[in-house]
């Protein structure tokens, strides 16, 4: 969990077995309610067991109003399809690969840039690094 001053939390996970809602709500609990800028990882919403919970999910995760969200390996197809339908511009698609990465903290709002990664040999964990550089060349 990182928490942006002036945005809010952006909780990155894994594989959320425990559920993204539930990671979520108590990333801001530990936080003192802290608002939800941010969710990235995997929602754990694939396969029959959970995708009927992919309704529900959507709406609690409304209610903490992210401007952001990356879904993940385990998050499934009709997930991310219904998260891009729900969620507009906030919706982020990712795959094996992508590296987001803020570009400018020090402006109004932080902006993503969606690059390839391309790295022989490591896994896919090691796409998820993120660049965290306020006085980077694009700062200003």
């Amino acid at each position: 969990m990182i928490n942006v001053t002036g945005k809010g939390l952006v909780v990155l996970t894994g594989c959320g077995h425990a559920g993204i809602v539930n990671i979520c709500r108590y990333a801001r609990r530990l936080t003192g309610d802290q608002p939800l800028y941010a969710a990235m990882g995997g929602f754990h919403l694939n396969g029959p067991m959970f995708e009927p919970l992919i309704p529900r999910v959507l709406d609690d995760l409304a209610e903490m109003a992210p401007q952001v969200l990356v879904p993940a390996h385990c998050t499934g197809w009709r997930a991310q399809h219904a998260m891009g339908r729900r969620f507009g511009e906030a919706f982020v698609p990712n795959t094996v690969g992508t590296r987001l990465t803020p570009l400018n903290l020090r402006s109004s709002g932080i902006r993503w840039s969606r690059s390839a990664w391309v790295g022989g040999g490591a896994s896919w964990c090691s796409a998820w690094a993120a660049a965290w550089d306020p006085g980077g060349p694009e700062a200003g």
